[in-house]
């Protein structure tokens, strides 16, 4: 991807099939906009409402968000540049159901100790 920023956290986005087809616009502009941040692309992180992002996956409270709609890819961007978790009532789609969320942060961190 690009050269990370050194104060910003890693974010890792699901790259499966479901996800991250080509085609798809919303992944795209998550891509787009998380330009300049550490950003490691797993594998499924079986959410399956994507684009899926993990926020700060190392850290004692990531924040896994779901469905990211295109207008949307900016919010998660300044989110997870500052470290700041989404407030509640945020038009983003924060996963809280905590076997789904606990699952893709398993995953996510999996993925950035390989």
């Amino acid at each position: 991807m690009t050269t990370p920023s050194p104060e910003s956290p890693p974010v890792a986005i699901c790259a499966g099939n479901d996800c991250a087809k080509d085609e798809r616009t919303r992944f795209k502009a998550l891509v787009d906009a998380l330009e300049g941040l550490d950003v490691a692309r797993t594998k499924c992180l079986d959410v399956c409402d994507g684009p899926v992002a993990v926020l700060a996956p190392a850290s004692e409270k990531p924040v896994v968000v779901e469905g990211v709609k295109s207008k949307h890819a900016p919010k998660v961007a300044k989110h997870a540049r500052h470290g700041t978790r989404p407030k509640d009532g945020s038009k983003l789609n924060v996963v809280t159901k905590k076997k789904k969320r606990d699952k893709a942060i398993k995953k996510a961190r999996a993925h950035l100790a390989s």
